[in-house]
């Protein structure tokens, strides 16, 4: 499957997304793509949650994936990776 990135998109480092259908999607202004929650940490210690989120969208007619963003998940902070991507344009 062919990667096509967001213009803005400066990652370097994108997970393995397995089946990218099998993401969760997301509401709102980003209802068109999904995402894929992950790690920021290559060994989470025992109980730490996942802190980054790729946000993705599968075009299987072009048989694209179409990556918006990945960032790190800070509710109610102006850094939070979905606060940043409800401003983007979409691809």
């Amino acid at each position: 499957m062919k990667q096509v990135f967001h213009e803005d998109f400066l990652g370097e480092d994108i997970p393995r997304i397995g089946n990218p259908p099998n993401g969760a999607p997301l509401g709102r202004s980003l209802a068109l793509y999904r995402k894929k929650i992950f790690h920021s940490v290559l060994s989470p210690l025992r109980g730490m949650r996942a802190d980054y989120r790729l946000v993705y969208r599968c075009d299987f007619e072009k048989d694209e994936l179409i990556v918006l963003g990945v960032g790190r998940r800070i509710p109610g902070h102006p850094d939070d990776i979905y606060s940043i991507l409800a401003v983007r344009s979409p691809i």
